[in-house]
C-alpha cells in the first residue's frame, strides 16, 4: 500500500523540508544495497515509493495492499519510521490546543467558555461585549478536505469580507464550516503556527467590536 504523511499543512513547510534534505519536493533515502525509499511532496501529502536500486525502478510490492512478504513489511516498517520522524520535525512548529488558549487568555484577558450543554461541542472566547472573536471545535476534515475523515482541531475567526478571501487563497484558512462564510473562516490548527495567526485573531477580535476598536 501506498504511504502517505497526512494532517500537515506541507506547503507552509517547505523550508522545513528542505533542512530534511529534501530537494525540489522529492527526497531519497537508500535503505540498503537492494532499495531505496522515495519521499515525494505532492499536494498536502507526502508520498513514498520503495525503489529497486539494481534497476532503479519502483518495487511494486510494496504498494500492494496485500503483499506481506518480509521484504514488502521491512520496507513498510522504515518507512514508517522516516514518516514519523518527518512528522516530528515538520509538526513541531504547528499550533496546539494548549499553546492557542494560552496566548488569547493572556493576550486578551479573557476566559474560554461553553456556548453549549454539551462542553466538548465547541469553546469560545467572547470580547468584553459578550460577542464571539474564536470558536473552537472538533470536527470531521471532510468539511474541508473530500478524501479526508479524521477529526481535526478548528478555530473559527472573523475577518473582513476581503480578508477572508485572502487568507484562504493563502493557504492559511479554509472556507468557513458552520459560520457565516462571507466574515468567517476556519483554520485547522496542525496546519499553521502561533505567529501566522495571532494577526488574524487580533483582526477577528477587533471585528467583534471589542472596546477600544470602533
Amino acid at each position: 500500500m501506498r504511504r502517505t504523511l497526512r494532517s500537515l499543512n506541507l506547503k507552509s513547510t517547505s523550508s522545513n523540508l528542505e533542512k530534511l534534505g529534501f530537494k525540489d519536493g522529492v527526497l531519497l533515502s537508500k535503505i540498503n544495497e537492494q532499495f531505496s525509499l522515495r519521499f515525494e511532496l505532492v499536494g498536502e501529502e507526502i508520498i513514498v515509493r520503495a525503489i529497486d536500486n539494481d534497476f532503479g525502478d519502483e518495487y511494486a510490492p510494496f504498494n500492494v495492499e496485500n503483499n506481506h512478504g518480509d521484504t514488502t513489511l521491512f520496507l513498510r516498517e522504515k518507512a514508517e519510521e522516516i514518516l514519523q520522524f518527518f512528522k516530528d520535525k515538520i509538526g513541531s512548529n504547528s499550533l496546539d490546543r494548549e499553546t492557542l488558549f494560552k496566548h488569547i487568555s493572556e493576550t486578551y484577558l479573557v476566559e474560554p467558555t461553553h456556548p453549549f450543554q454539551d462542553p466538548a461541542e465547541a469553546i469560545v472566547f467572547r470580547n468584553e461585549f459578550g460577542k464571539w472573536f474564536v470558536l473552537y471545535m472538533v470536527v470531521n476534515a471532510k468539511h474541508f478536505y473530500k478524501d479526508r475523515e479524521d477529526e481535526v482541531e478548528v478555530i473559527n475567526i472573523k475577518l473582513p469580507p476581503e480578508k477572508v478571501k485572502e487568507t484562504i487563497k493563502q493557504g492559511i484558512a479554509h472556507t468557513c464550516y458552520h459560520m457565516n462564510k462571507k466574515y468567517w473562516v476556519s483554520i485547522i490548527l496542525d496546519e499553521v503556527t502561533l505567529d501566522e495567526i495571532s494577526p488574524l485573531i487580533l483582526l477577528s477580535y477587533i471585528e467583534s467590536g471589542a472596546k477600544g476598536y470602533n
